[in-house]
């Protein structure tokens, strides 16, 4: 086994998966990522759920968690359609929290979406 896998082993076996989140992810000196975000978090796919209970949404350019309790914010890319109309400005978008976790997998969804 070569030495990268080796530390990555050991953080794995050091943290329990229900205490892992995006913030204590191993890095290196320099700020690097020691393992992907989804192996950290035992994401398998787009939308997936992490060992933290959040769903995840990502590609090339960002990664983001969504769980029930989160609050979103009328600008963030993962907004739905819940909107309402200002006669002077047009439309808005309204602020939120995600209530269950079919809202947060649908969220981790359009943000994957509107990142790629």
């Amino acid at each position: 086994m070569n030495y990268k896998k080796m530390v990555v082993r050991l953080y794995e076996e050091e943290m329990p998966p229900e205490k892992r989140t995006m913030k204590n992810c191993p890095k290196y000196s320099t700020g690097k990522l020691k393992m992907p975000l989804q192996q950290w978090l035992n994401v398998k796919s787009n939308g997936g759920q992490g060992s933290d209970g959040k769903f995840y949404g990502w590609s090339h350019r960002a990664f983001y968690g969504f769980g029930a309790g989160d609050k979103v914010s009328g600008d963030s890319m993962a907004h739905v359609d819940y909107k309402w109309e200002d006669s002077d400005n047009g439309i808005k978008h309204k602020s939120y929290t995600i209530k269950t976790d079919k809202e947060a997998k649908e969220h981790a969804i359009r943000f994957m979406k509107a990142v790629d």
